[in-house]
Order: structure tokens, then C-alpha cells, then sequence
């Protein structure tokens, strides 16, 4: 090549520094990576049990509200009926 020995060899050992600080950086990129999707797949999760816990309370909720408007309109129902009855007791 026409250059001294001296040079050629600090050019390999400058270029296998950079090659190891370029495995180096590839491999934290990939652990970086795998972390990140490891995460988003635990924040996937956890959204779809969120929104089946909301489902399920929504559910409940609205199926207790049914519940309370029949057990108000039952407890009225005999209410009138008592004030009914005792109307008619009182005559005497």
C-alpha cells in the first residue's frame, strides 16, 4: 500500500475500538428495544383489563340502578297501600 507498518496497524486498532463501540451500542439498542416492547405489550395488557373492569362496572351499575327503581316503585306501591288501609280502618 506504500504506507509504514506503524500507521496500518494504528488504523486496525482504531477501527476495532470503533467496531466494539459499534457491537457495544447495537447490543443496548436491542436490549433497549426489547424492553420497550416488553412494556408496551404489559401497558396492552393492562389497558384490556382496565376496560373489562370498566365494562363490568358499568354493567353493574346500570343492573343496579334497574334494581333500585323496581325496589322504589315496590316500596311505594306499599305505601300507598298502608295509607290506603288505614284510611279505611279509621271510621271507627
Amino acid at each position: 500500500m506504500g504506507l509504514r507498518s506503524d500507521v496500518i496497524e494504528r488504523a486496525y486498532q482504531f477501527l476495532e475500538s470503533e467496531d466494539r463501540k459499534l457491537d457495544r451500542m447495537l447490543h443496548e439498542l436491542a436490549t433497549s428495544r426489547a424492553a420497550l416492547e416488553s412494556e408496551q405489550r404489559e401497558a396492552a395488557r393492562l389497558r384490556e383489563e382496565s376496560e373489562a373492569v370498566r365494562a363490568s362496572t358499568a354493567r353493574s351499575s346500570r343492573s343496579s340502578r334497574s334494581g333500585e327503581t323496581s325496589s322504589t316503585a315496590q316500596c311505594a306501591k306499599i305505601s300507598t297501600r298502608s295509607s290506603r288501609t288505614r284510611t279505611r280502618r279509621s271510621p271507627r
